[in-house]
């Protein structure tokens, strides 16, 4: 089969055929690339090394820019506005320190060329319906918001940051919710488990940081804001633990 007549998707069955201009890709299970790309010197990468490799690289950021944040400056890493004691930045701030924006921001658009491809492999798998619609559409808009607050850092640019930060926490809890949902009858029971448990996480982490939030801003007590960006970074691994079920999702595929 010439590569250039594969239309831009085929889903048959539990395969997934993709091609971009003059570059095929293949999503579907191990070695039935084979029928349609019969020629050796493909790259061929299992969904778990995918996945694991692409969830690794916003966790190393997160915690590259929080030690790294606190190693170079603690004072201002730690400052509030009310300029209590505190031994955790915030999320933004840690992002924003002129040695960690350039760590973050690579390793964020390095990770999201993959995320883009699961939204389409998502896009094709789930079954037509208003539900999967507005599933995919809280990804794409999750996705945007977490490049958009990266490249706009609470420094320079405070508002849209913020706004964005905000779009990314809403809309990812929205986005779990719809699509675990939707898998309940489509998936794995690991992968089903795993996406509850992080769904769960996220909606106490992001309940506690609120009131947390509220409460260093009413009260200005000491730690109570570092306990507030504890939250923060757990919110931010439960939505990354909820992406790398994507491996339990497709177990035994590869992208060609």
């Amino acid at each position: 089969m010439d590569d250039l007549k594969l239309p831009l998707f085929i889903k048959d069955h539990d395969e997934i055929h993709l091609r971009y201009e003059r570059f095929p890709l293949f999503f579907g299970p191990n070695g039935s690339h084979l029928k349609l790309y019969p020629r050796k010197g493909r790259i061929v990468i299992p969904s778990h090394f995918l996945t694991l490799f692409v969830s690794f690289l916003p966790t190393i950021a997160l915690f590259l820019s929080v030690a790294i944040s606190l190693y170079t400056d603690f004072a201002e890493a730690t400052k509030t506005h009310c300029h209590v004691f505190n031994v955790l930045p915030s999320i933004s701030t840690a992002i924003s320190n002129p040695w960690t924006k350039p760590i973050w921001k690579t390793l964020i658009y390095l990770h999201s060329p993959p995320r883009f491809l699961a939204y389409l492999i998502y896009r094709r798998w789930f079954l037509s319906s208003r539900l999967s619609f507005f599933c995919c559409l809280f990804y794409l808009i999750e996705l945007l918001s977490l490049l958009s607050l990266t490249h706009f850092d609470s420094t320079s640019a405070h508002f849209y940051h913020v706004v964005s930060f905000t779009t990314f926490g809403v809309f990812s809890v929205l986005h779990m919710i719809v699509h675990t949902s939707i898998v309940s009858n489509l998936t794995t029971r690991r992968s089903i488990q795993l996406k509850r448990r992080s769904l769960l996480s996220s909606l106490l982490c992001l309940s506690f940081c609120f009131l947390l939030f509220l409460r260093h801003n009413s009260h200005c007590e000491p730690l109570v804001f570092s306990v507030f960006a504890a939250f923060e970074y757990l919110f931010v691994l439960s939505n990354i633990y909820f992406h790398s079920t994507f491996r339990f999702d497709f177990p035994r595929y590869s992208l060609v």
